[in-house]
């Protein structure tokens, strides 16, 4: 497993000095949040893939004074977040992906695995195709027309949390990618095989590196027998 690591990091030019660190010290997600983010300023996050609105009240805890943008394209999940009582919090019903239009949208039996990409046939989780409830037609938009049409120059804080799908989300956001109008990335890496066309960890490693970003941390590691199956990134400009 430590040797795992140290390849995949190694490969792109990271060096990880101590796995043990890594793996049972690492850094939480708010942790995480907190060394990069200015915590006291008005920062406007965007939160995609927001579910019921989890991380929301996580980020309203931790900002005082920022705008929460919360995007959710499954109707279910997006009428318990829009009810959320929260200062300073917006929450839309559509997704977002690489291009604006309505996309097939897989809805399972646990809400939160909701994805545009389907279960692999022998996934790590275990899942079966009964998990696989129906398909529906959603809406989603990209980053960039989104911010474009609400005058939003600059995204101090993005959680992507889309289930396999965020490289698509990325895909929607070069424009703000090339202008470094993103300054702090966090976003969910599923490693174990568990959608149909999901990305890898160098994937997204090099596609950031291609817009100047670099990766500065991750959290939420999820190992299962010993291998890495999950994780979170962190990326800054």
């Amino acid at each position: 497993m430590k040797g795992l690591i140290q390849k995949i990091f190694k490969i792109f030019g990271y060096q990880v000095v101590n796995i043990d660190t890594l793996l049972n010290v690492s850094l939480s997600s708010e942790e995480n949040i907190k060394k990069l983010c200015d915590i006291k300023s008005d920062l406007i996050i965007f939160d995609v893939g927001a579910h019921i609105g989890q991380s929301a009240k996580k980020y309203r805890k931790i900002f005082d004074k920022a705008e929460i943008y919360s995007f959710e394209p499954y109707l279910k999940s997006y009428e318990t977040l829009s009810s959320l009582s929260i200062d300073k919090f917006r929450a839309y019903n559509f997704g977002f992906s690489n291009i604006k239009s309505q996309k097939k949208f897989s809805i399972n039996s646990k809400s939160s695995t909701n994805s545009l990409l389907t279960f692999s046939k022998d996934n790590v989780w275990g899942f079966q195709p009964s998990d696989n409830l129906t398909t529906i037609d959603c809406s989603f938009d990209t980053i960039d027309n989104f911010c474009n049409s609400n005058s939003i120059d600059l995204i101090d804080f993005i959680k992507i949390d889309v289930q396999g799908a965020e490289y698509l989300v990325l895909g929607g956001a070069k424009e703000k990618l090339l202008n470094k109008k993103i300054k702090v990335i966090q976003f969910e890496v599923i490693i174990g095989d568990t959608y149909k066309g999901q990305k890898s960890i160098g994937f997204y490693i090099n596609f950031l590196e291609k817009y100047g970003y670099k990766l500065k941390n991750f959290s939420d590691v999820v190992i299962h027998d010993g291998v890495l199956i999950q994780t979170d990134l962190f990326f800054t400009r």
